[in-house]
């Protein structure tokens, strides 16, 4: 189960019989640290902890002394230091970061029917398979601008706040837009009479989802490693037996029937990811053509290069012609170069691949990238993907492509 949905999951359980908890929200880091802006951990009356904010020393203190620390009090931000001044260790005051980093949290209180609830918000996001983006106050200089006042906005635009000044809901509702457009979480200051706030403002992106255009034992093996990541699978066949139901009994969706209802029920969800593994030509023909009619940004097509250009080319005879976006977002065959061989290291390969593309990442080796893995002031969250000027694909569909020199031409 991906993060997100275990910290919904905990809030659901919690807020059923009747309880609070504490949130700890990640607002700001400096130097290195394993967690970032956004990093989410709840904490129940009993000490128990559910998601993660460090590499384990951080949640320990909380566990121990985070109701202590808000006792009386409304949000609280901590600081948690530990980069080490001239002539010290490493471990510095105790907690044993050994990041040389400073997290700072705010930590605070949250009762069942708050009226704007972070986690509801997040769950809701994750129903609907889209972005949100909850931007919080965890500085505040403005008598009006508590600590942990919010303003949370969807995708369609819709706005939740409890901050009663006009001018500084305005600002955080356009860097609440910013941030879904870019999926990049994002420290916003602005001034107010004579002092100001600050706050972040995270983009909430549900986990991919997965659609599996066929029902074979492969298609098996790809549920099983996606489910272990947390992502949402749906699956999509033809037919309606009923060994394919228990055979996809974990899966999240299961669409038998017209692939053109599924291709389009994908293409609805601005998280979707592809894959065309039905091993009937005709059909991953059909689904092929479907899919590319859809703005889903990642397709995947099972089997060699030139069988899915044989699969474009009678695309092409019966009047379709394939764009150069087309180009980029067909993958074929399937997957990173990791050497794969067994059906196990084929699928880790194909979900390291929509993996890379999901968060606009090179897939090279981190220790021959130089300067910082993350970025503390505008971190990208699984941003939309960038591609490349030519892809290696794109190259193979030159006598393909639509253009205004080619559109008349035939293969």
């Amino acid at each position: 189960m991906s993060e997100l949905k275990t910290l919904v999951a905990a809030t659901r359980r919690l807020e059923q019989n009747g309880e609070s908890f504490l949130l700890a929200t990640v607002v700001r880091t400096h130097g290195a640290s394993y967690r970032h802006e956004g990093a989410r951990l709840i904490i129940d009356r009993d000490g128990r902890g559910t998601g993660s904010i460090s590499g384990g020393c951080l949640e320990a203190d909380l566990q121990r002394r985070g109701w202590w620390r808000t006792e009386g009090h409304g949000p609280v931000v901590l600081t948690y230091d530990s980069r080490p001044e001239e002539g010290d260790d490493e471990v510095g005051w105790g907690l044993g970061l050994g990041c040389q980093g400073a997290v700072e949290l705010l930590l605070e209180t949250i009762a069942p029917g708050m009226p704007i609830h972070p986690l509801r918000f997040i769950e809701g996001c994750l129903e609907k398979g889209q972005r949100g983006a909850i931007a919080t106050v965890f500085r505040s200089d403005c008598p009006e601008v508590p600590l942990g006042a919010r303003l949370t906005r969807d995708a369609h635009g819709e706005i939740l706040c409890d901050i009663v000044i006009p001018g500084i809901r305005s600002a955080l509702a356009a860097v609440a837009e910013k941030v879904l457009s870019t999926g990049r979480t994002l420290c916003h200051v602005h001034d107010c009479h004579g002092g100001s706030i600050e706050a972040l403002v995270d983009v909430i992106v549900p986990p991919p989802h997965l659609w599996l255009f066929g029902v074979g034992p492969d298609a098996v093996s790809v549920l099983t490693m996606a489910r272990s990541i947390g992502w949402t699978l749906s699956i999509c066949g033809r037919q309606a037996r009923w060994q394919t139901r228990e055979r996809f009994a974990s899966a999240d969706h299961l669409y038998l029937g017209p692939i053109e209802a599924a291709a389009a029920a994908c293409g609805a969800c601005d998280q979707s990811f592809a894959i065309v593994m039905s091993h009937d030509y005709e059909q991953d023909r059909g689904t092929l053509r479907a899919l590319l009619s859809t703005p889903v940004r990642y397709i995947g097509v099972l089997g060699p290069r030139q069988r899915t250009l044989r699969l474009l080319a009678d695309l092409k005879r019966a009047g379709w012609v394939p764009t150069r976006a087309d180009a980029h977002r067909l993958h074929a065959p399937i997957g990173l170069d990791l050497g794969a061989e067994t059906s196990h290291e084929i699928v880790l390969a194909v979900i390291s691949e929509i993996q890379a593309v999901r968060a606009g990442a090179s897939a090279a080796f981190l220790r021959n990238r130089f300067g910082r893995i993350h970025s503390n002031s505008a971190r990208t969250q699984e941003g939309p993907f960038v591609p490349e000027e030519s892809s290696p694909f794109e190259g193979d569909l030159s006598c393909l492509l639509a253009s205004p020199a080619m559109a008349d031409q035939s293969l």
